[in-house]
């Protein structure tokens, strides 16, 4: 990643997901936070300086009640994505398995914005359990390519949170946004909504 970082001054655009497959109204979503080439590092320094070396995940800080921290963590995000974040959220078909369709939709929506609006070239999408599954993620944007929606220069890259940190720039957008939508609670979301784009796609 470090190669293809350096290799380019367009913004880098981190992507995460959240979903809900059970109860009557499931639904997928994708959020995707961006930091411009030359704010990485610092933007990582400031989020080693909140969490420390420990990769953050809302889920996981919600659950131990950290609640203070998911305040912070979502005024850090506002403010080390420089206002072009998009969250795009779909229901899921009952026929659609694993919700493959539903996730790929919300991706094919996050590339082609951010791409088409800043020049996004770089995508670095939290990786999925199983190969095949960011597989699918890979297609989906050789599909964009294929259909001249997105230029030949889009690549996307799976990674971990622990090989990089700003993914959590994305999980911190995508739990946020979530607790909104399944549960009413703005709290965590509130900090983001000017700097946040939002599509629900049909």
């Amino acid at each position: 990643m470090a190669g293809r970082y350096a290799s380019t001054d367009n913004p880098i655009v981190f992507i995460d997901e959240s979903f809900q497959f059970d109860g009557p109204n499931p639904y997928y979503i994708v959020a995707a936070a961006m930091v411009d080439a030359d704010q990485l590092v610092a933007t990582r320094m400031a989020l080693s300086e909140f969490y420390g070396t420990d990769a953050m995940h809302a889920s996981e800080m919600y659950q131990r009640a950290e609640l203070r921290s998911l305040d912070d963590a979502a005024h850090i995000v506002s403010r080390q994505t420089d206002a072009r974040d998009i969250v795009i959220y779909a229901p899921i078909d009952p026929a659609d398995s694993h919700a493959q369709r539903a996730r790929s939709r919300c991706l094919e929506h996050a590339v082609e914005s951010l791409h088409g609006a800043f020049e996004a070239s770089t995508f670095v999408i939290d990786a999925r359990r199983l190969a095949d599954e960011n597989e699918a993620d890979r297609r989906t944007i050789r599909d964009l390519r294929r259909a001249q929606r997105i230029g030949r220069d889009v690549v996307a890259m799976h990674a971990r949170p622990s090989d990089e940190p700003l993914l959590a720039l994305a999980d911190i957008l995508a739990w946020s946004f979530r607790q909104e939508h399944a549960r009413n609670e703005t709290r965590w979301f509130d900090p983001l909504r000017e700097h946040t784009q939002v599509t629900r796609l049909p």
